[in-house]
């Protein structure tokens, strides 16, 4: 039997007569065509309650699929729709026909899927799409996702809509972020409203909304991811930011495209797993953006104290960008459990630990090279640098100083190196063919002298507004003991004829094939 035989004498009666779906175009949509990172992809059937895409299905004709059956399922949820999980997926396999929900995954990056005990009849998932998306009536612990995500919503439009000119989206996401951190956090808030006086007036507003879903009852998690889905669909990180001026001792700097991207979940969960943190591990993201290489490494940890201990003593961010380093703040502060005085996340230019800015955080003493056993990240890869001080970097760094030009990449991958410890794990996105072009031969000798590379993988197109393609490089600063030749070599690129290829799938390939590959160097 076919797929298509198989969905229409085995699936479909299923749903119509056992379940009781109304065979309606409102309700059942078939193959519908959806994009993602690039490609088109095509659900077998997706199932809308008043318009509100609630489940896919995925169907195989034998048992045996089941498993990639469910794979498509996962990644089809995921990324039907921007901003938004689909719910609820059903994989039908042969005589086998399981549901599960989407659940938020324990770093409060993705999501993960719980399975069900039953199938799910169109009166449950009625009422089950209703709870789902309904506004919290208060009591917020066993709340879903979207009605945590309407909280933060709620916040946004008070803050917004109450000011005349209205704030920025900027300036609107850091008046929240110091909001949730220090409410969750047990703090006043007086400081807040002093600092932003135009918001002051309707600071009864805020705290009604803050009092009313008492966030500080859902887990940490769910409420990371929540918030981070909230970021993600009202389009904060699309690749550029409002521009912006700060002064410095030098004058003022206007900064222009600071690029903001949420890197997909499964690229740092990849990343994460490649370096195997340890809690002794002294870790820096070096552009952390909006926290989730630092939210994933954390949850890598398990017991609460082990968190606490890690984020005291050994996870450092730091970012060129306000909005980020609040949002980073304020996600890992989501993560662990009461209040936690010691996050080390700064406001300062990656590149560099000096104090250069007026607006810079004092690092200095904190932030030094040879300082960290790993550093990860996603950091910026314009062609062309355009921040602060570049002739005090290129010296700092050294690097050509007869160049005029440096991209990004150049320099993120050098201070990469100089802050990393003998034997420490350097693990980053970097644009794709940095160490193949004649323009940076210098930087791939220099590299090569002070490193061994360990995995060079190439990576489809995954963020918004970017057409250039990336790659994980993964390498480590002066092994101690010995180097290898042997170097990693793979693109995670989805097959062209193969329509339910996928990135996360290939991505678990490919680190079965790291892992295979590690286990032959002697």
């Amino acid at each position: 039997m076919n797929e298509a035989d198989y969905r229409s004498f085995v699936l479909n009666p299923l749903l119509r007569e056992k379940l009781g779906y109304p065979w309606r175009p409102d309700v059942i949509k078939h193959e519908r065509i959806f994009k993602a990172y690039g490609r088109s992809y095509k659900t077998d059937t997706l199932i809308e309650v008043n318009g509100y895409p609630s489940m896919i299905v995925e169907a195989k004709p034998q048992e045996s699929q089941f498993d990639s059956g469910l794979e498509q399922a996962k990644f089809y949820a995921k990324n039907y729709q921007e901003g938004r999980v689909v719910p609820y997926i059903m994989v039908a396999a042969g005589d086998r026909f399981v549901v599960y929900r989407a659940v938020p995954g324990i770093d409060g990056l993705g999501v993960e899927f719980k399975q069900l005990d039953s199938l799910i009849s169109w009166s449950e998932l009625q009422n089950l799409i209703k709870g789902f998306i309904h506004k919290p009536t208060g009591d917020i612990k066993d709340s879903t996702v979207e009605q945590i995500k309407y909280v933060f919503e709620e916040l946004n439009e008070a803050i917004s809509s109450s000011i005349r000119p209205r704030y920025s989206k900027d300036r609107c996401l850091i008046i929240i972020n110091e909001l949730l951190f220090n409410f969750l956090q047990g703090r006043p808030l007086d400081s807040i409203y002093r600092k932003n006086r135009t918001i002051n007036r309707i600071r009864a507003d805020i705290e009604k909304i803050l009092r009313l879903y008492d966030l500080g009852e859902i887990d940490g998690t769910t409420l990371a991811y929540s918030f981070r889905e909230f970021i993600d669909q009202n389009k904060f990180y699309l690749g550029t930011s409002e521009d912006f001026t700060i002064k410095g001792d030098r004058g003022k700097i206007k900064f222009i495209n600071i690029a903001r991207y949420l890197t997909p979940a499964h690229v740092i969960k990849f990343m994460v797993k490649l370096v195997e943190p340890d809690i002794n591990d002294k870790i820096i993201d070096f552009a952390c953006g909006s926290g989730g290489f630092l939210g994933a490494i954390l949850s890598y940890f398990k017991d609460d104290k082990l968190k606490r201990y890690f984020i005291r003593n050994n996870l450092f961010g730091i970012d060129i960008d306000y909005l980020s380093v609040s949002t980073s703040r304020t996600i890992i502060g989501m993560l662990i459990s009461g209040k936690e005085d010691n996050i080390n996340i700064f406001h300062h230019n990656g590149l560099y630990s000096e104090k250069i800015l007026e607006y810079e955080d004092n690092i200095a003493g904190i932030i030094k090279d040879n300082g960290f056993d790993i550093i990860i990240g996603n950091p910026p890869g314009n062609a062309s640098y355009n921040g602060n001080d570049l002739d005090y970097i290129v010296e700092h760094l050294g690097l050509e100083s007869e160049k005029s030009r440096f991209s990004d990449g150049e320099l993120f991958l050098k201070r990469a190196v100089a802050l990393a410890k003998p034997s420490g794990k350097i693990c980053i996105l970097v644009p794709d063919g940095i160490l193949a072009n004649s323009s940076t031969r210098y930087i791939r000798d220099s590299i090569l002298k002070e490193c061994q590379i360990e995995a060079i993988i190439s990576i489809p197109r995954i963020f918004r507004n970017v057409s250039s393609k990336m790659c994980v490089l993964y390498m480590t600063k002066n092994p101690p003991l010995y180097r290898h030749e042997e170097i990693f070599l793979t693109s995670a690129n989805l097959d062209p004829k193969d329509e339910t290829a996928n990135v996360e799938t290939e991505l678990n390939k490919v680190y079965k094939e790291y892992e295979n590959f590690r286990s032959t160097i002697v």
